[in-house]
């Protein structure tokens, strides 16, 4: 009779599993924060000096910007440059932009 080996699990690099959870619930980036923030620059045109990226969580874009009215100037634009990191940034699944003053 022949004994049967017990089971072991495979191996993962912790990298691997930490890197899919964090794309998973929306945290990690598909693209660099470099990407991010020169495409931002461009969308934000007049009102780039003033605004920076924040982090991306759970499919939600935070722009920190310096002062209230700027977040309301861009408040009203907020479709229109949802709509286009969409487009540029499909597997970032960025669903919301929240505007933050810093």
């Amino acid at each position: 009779m022949t004994q049967e080996k017990p089971w072991r699990p495979r191996a993962v690099a912790i990298q691997d599993v930490l890197s899919g959870i964090l794309t998973r619930y929306g945290v990690g980036r598909n693209r660099s924060e470099d990407d991010l923030a020169e495409f931002w620059q461009s969308l934000a045109g007049e009102l780039a000096p003033y605004t920076r990226i924040g982090a991306l969580k759970r499919g939600v874009l935070e722009i920190l910007v310096t002062d209230s009215l700027f977040v309301q100037e861009l408040t009203f634009r907020k479709q229109e440059l949802l709509r286009k990191f969409q487009e540029a940034y499909p597997d970032n699944n960025i669903r919301d932009l929240r505007f933050k003053v810093q």
